[in-house]
């Protein structure tokens, strides 16, 4: 049996390092989510609070997200931020904010997500992206297609 030392299961504890602007170590600190849910759940979660053509910003999300600013380092909230703008849930709205096109469906999930993102054969192209992530039609972004 193999032991699972990453991902949302795991019971492995990460950590990061905090510098100081003169790069000196400041502290080390656990990342964690707020509530200690998943990062998945408390992004939709966020983003579903706002109204449509709100402007969001990373920071925001990093900070309505986790227990510590870790801004300063790719997070986990930074690929599925890519994904959803991709597939057309955001819009780019200048460095570091991003405009909400729509809701997340509270049923998406990650998988959904990455299936949708990896087939790229040229069969998918026939396929409606409401499909593909199975929502409804209404709950698919409609720029993207």
């Amino acid at each position: 049996m193999v032991k699972r030392t990453s991902g949302v299961n795991c019971k492995k504890k990460q950590f990061m390092t905090i510098y100081d602007s003169n790069g000196c170590v400041t502290k080390r600190v656990e990342i964690r989510t707020k509530k200690d849910n998943s990062v998945w759940s408390l992004l939709k979660e966020y983003i579903n609070s706002f109204p449509d053509g709100s402007v969001i910003t990373r920071k925001g999300l990093i900070k309505a997200i986790y227990t510590e600013d870790i801004s300063r380092s790719y997070t986990t909230v930074d690929a599925y931020k890519g994904n959803l703008l991709t597939l057309g849930y955001f819009g780019k709205a200048g460095i570091g904010k991003y405009k909400k096109m729509c809701d997340i469906p509270e049923r998406l999930t990650t998988t959904a997500v990455a299936k949708a993102l990896r087939d790229d054969s040229w069969k998918q192209w026939f396929i409606p992206l409401h499909e593909r992530l199975g929502v409804e039609e209404h709950e698919a972004p409609r720029t993207a297609e």
